[in-house]
């Protein structure tokens, strides 16, 4: 997104406007027709879990459903984190970034243009990877195991990519610092 005033200025909604038009005249191809519109990145396994600290209601040790789940879109500019833990338990993380999630989006294309992955045969204990890209023409989804032979070949560099951004707004604010008096 370009600034609003000065040199190279769009008026505000402008992305919205491009987006009208190029649905009334898409041979205009205004927007790129392979441009990413939404990531969705789905994790599940079932796991052990041992909470190490006796919170009220949670057995000490239990095998549970777990999942993990990051969401990116473009119209929205929001990135969304979560993680289930049990079935009653679903821990949220919205990011909201103006401009911020479009670079994002835009960046990640690279990695998805040639995402090369061999799904092997594994047991139903095997944690299982769900991949679902929507693109401005369509959409595509990728099933895999998350193990070293079933991950797409260049997943590391994605998450490599991916995690700086999360980790500069980080999970926690200054509410959980406490101050010294």
């Amino acid at each position: 997104m370009s600034p609003q005033s000065g040199d190279n200025a769009y008026p505000p909604n402008w992305d919205d406007f491009i987006e009208v038009m190029d649905r009334l005249a898409p041979e205009a191809a205004l927007i790129d027709a392979e441009q990413l519109e939404h990531i969705e990145l789905n994790y599940h396994r079932l796991r052990q879990m041992n909470p190490e600290s006796t919170a009220p209601n949670i057995p000490s040790n239990f095998i549970g459903d777990y999942s993990e789940k990051l969401i990116i879109y473009r119209k929205t500019e929001t990135l969304s984190y979560k993680k289930g833990i049990g079935s009653g338990c679903l821990v949220t993380h919205e990011y909201y970034v103006r401009d911020g999630v479009r670079d994002l989006l835009d960046n990640c294309e690279s990695y998805f243009e040639e995402f090369n992955f061999t799904d092997t045969n594994s047991d139903d204990k095997t944690p299982r990877l769900s991949i679902e890209l929507t693109r401005h023409n369509g959409n595509q989804t990728i099933k895999c195991y998350y193990n070293r032979h079933g991950l797409p070949d260049e997943w590391e560099e994605l998450i490599n990519y991916l995690t700086p951004f999360l980790s500069f707004y980080g999970l926690f604010g200054e509410l959980f610092d406490f101050p010294c008096l």
